[in-house]
């Protein structure tokens, strides 16, 4: 072996003495191909040599192939560029916009990975990215000397409810009294994937036609509305207070009623558990809200005073509210909701040709809302009221008013209690009274809009919406019988509670009164003896009658 295999060898020496020859060259071979670095080192160098001369020697052969940057790739720099430059502008989480605290190029290159992902794949990524930010924290510990901390996981929305930061993102409101039409649409659109195009454009011309009468008749409202407020203004102020006599103010307002939802009495803001599976005393409230001024009288009825919900009641709050709380106006308008039973009925319709008739207006123009869309003033003013209630202690229907006066700090809202000694609100009888000068309306339900002057007597002229033709009828049954003006109907019989109701009221809501006045008012020992009833004669009485069976 010489000595330069010796020198440039990695295998020990030890290994290679007293071997025969040939076994050692073996072992050479092996170390060559596997263990000699430097044979590879220069190889390799001598070849990335020649590739640099070669792509050098090239380089004036190639041509050069200008690409140009695609219309998607320029708005992607320009949109870079923008938000390096003007930031993003939020100032919501460290008073400074965002884009200056975190690392823009990282921002970057994430966007670049999103842009390149499906769209289910990038919902995932979104998903990871905001458990991945998700923080416990120590909501509830054991009480006293036992320690044990409980976490719970709970996710902050990272936009904190400011559109300004996520103007896509909407949380979803509460809603009530959802227009049925409007839904029975859009549940029939979203299944409309197997109808004909025929059928899907009708179903779309129909749900178009019905929003487009609900936004006319919402508009024709808001100017109503408007020009009562303007000609509100306009009057002096001493023809401003409530109370004027009739066609004393040159002008036209606007007035919108409704009922609210009925409250209960007692009721606390604390409520004790038990009084929830039970029924106390009802309270209704009906109110009466006049535009221009912005104030709204509140109808207190007793459950006691209460002659039900039907036209006379209605016709008896407003006849009252004119002649107490109006402002003496020569022409008046009116809004109300679509319920048939309260509002647009034959009686409020004779009620509005009488005032005409007796003198009590020059003209009276009737309007109606859109069945579930019906939301407008008197709305708002009893969501001031319920805001303010559930906060408050009422065991008397005095305390009731109360909290209605108190609900406004403007004073906008003004309690009217039924069956109050001092002012009694007086209900009538006024639909036998009014039949017999008026005749019905046919096809009532039709139309939305009802107008009436005093140079037509007894002729009403009706339109289906705010921008169709009127229809005229002649609803007085004679001209030589019409009302006499200051004459009224016969007063209504109020009932009063049954005695059943005053022993429920006595045995199982008296105990939830905290005051002995308001056990005393609201719930008194009731002076009928209790009436014991046998269950089988009531079980007697409705029993099918003959041999065919009847299912309950």
């Amino acid at each position: 072996m010489s000595q330069e295999t010796r020198s440039t060898c990695s295998i020990p020496q030890e290994i290679l003495d007293n071997q025969d020859i040939s076994f050692i060259e073996e072992l050479n071979i092996v170390d060559e191909l596997y263990f000699n670095e430097n044979n590879d080192v220069i190889e390799n160098e001598s070849s990335s040599d020649e590739n640099f001369e070669s792509d050098s020697d090239n380089d004036e052969d190639v041509d050069l192939v200008n690409i140009e940057p695609s219309d998607e790739d320029t708005r992607e720099y320009v949109a870079q560029a923008r938000f390096r430059s003007d930031t993003c502008g939020c100032r919501e989480f460290y008073g400074e916009p965002c884009s200056t605290v975190i690392d823009v190029e990282s921002a970057i290159e994430f966007r670049e990975h999103c842009k390149e992902v499906s769209k289910d794949e990038l919902d995932l990524i979104i998903k990871a990215e905001l458990f991945s930010h998700r923080r416990s924290d120590v909501h509830t510990q054991a009480k006293k000397h036992k320690t044990k901390e409980r976490e719970r996981p709970y996710q902050e929305f990272y936009f904190k409810g400011k559109r300004e930061l996520c103007p896509n993102i909407v949380i979803t409101k509460p809603c009530t009294d959802l227009c049925q039409k409007c839904q029975e649409f859009a549940n029939r659109i979203s299944k409309s994937g197997n109808l004909a195009e025929e059928e899907k454009e009708q179903l779309l011309s129909e749900y178009n036609k019905h929003v487009q009468l609900a936004k006319e008749q919402r508009d024709y409202y808001r100017e109503q509305v408007k020009l009562a407020e303007q000609n509100f203004l306009e009057l002096p102020i001493a023809l401003q207070d409530s109370g004027n006599p009739p066609q004393s103010v040159q002008t036209t307002l606007h007035y919108s009623w409704d009922y609210a939802q009925q409250v209960h009495i007692p009721h606390h803001a604390q409520q004790v558990g038990p009084i929830y599976f039970k029924s106390p005393r009802k309270c209704h409230v009906f109110g009466i809200c006049s535009e221009g001024s912005g104030k709204q009288t509140f109808y207190l009825i007793d459950e006691a005073a209460n002659p039900g919900k039907g036209a006379n009641s209605v016709t008896s709050m407003v006849h009252h509210y004119f002649d107490k709380f109006g402002h003496g106006e020569t022409d008046l308008k009116v809004h109300f909701d679509n319920c048939t039973g309260q509002n647009k009925n034959n009686v409020v319709l004779w009620y509005g040709l009488w005032r005409v008739l007796t003198g009590l207006h020059r003209t009276i123009e009737y309007s109606i809302l859109v069945a579930g869309h019906t939301k407008f003033e008197p709305d708002w003013h009893f969501g001031i009221w319920k805001v303010h209630w559930r906060n408050t202690n009422a065991e008397t229907i005095s305390q009731v008013a109360e909290s209605v006066r108190t609900s406004s700090r403007s004073g906008h809202n003004i309690p009217q209690v039924v069956g109050n000694g001092e002012d009694p609100v007086l209900f009538y009888e006024w639909k036998n009274y009014l039949q017999q000068y008026f005749k019905p309306l046919k096809y009532l339900t039709r139309y939305h809009h009802f107008y009436m002057d005093s140079e037509n007597p007894g002729i009403i002229r009706c339109r289906e919406n705010a921008s169709s033709e009127p229809v005229t009828f002649m609803l007085l049954k004679s001209k030589s019988k019409v009302p006499i003006p200051g004459v009224l109907p016969s007063p209504s019989a109020i009932k009063g509670l049954e005695p059943a109701r005053q022993w429920y009221l006595f045995d199982h809501i008296r105990e939830h009164c905290y005051s002995d006045t308001a056990k005393e008012c609201i719930c008194p020992k009731p002076t009928v003896p209790k009436q014991e009833i046998d269950l089988t004669e009531c079980i007697e009485e409705y029993k099918p009658k003959g041999g065919r069976k009847r299912l309950y």
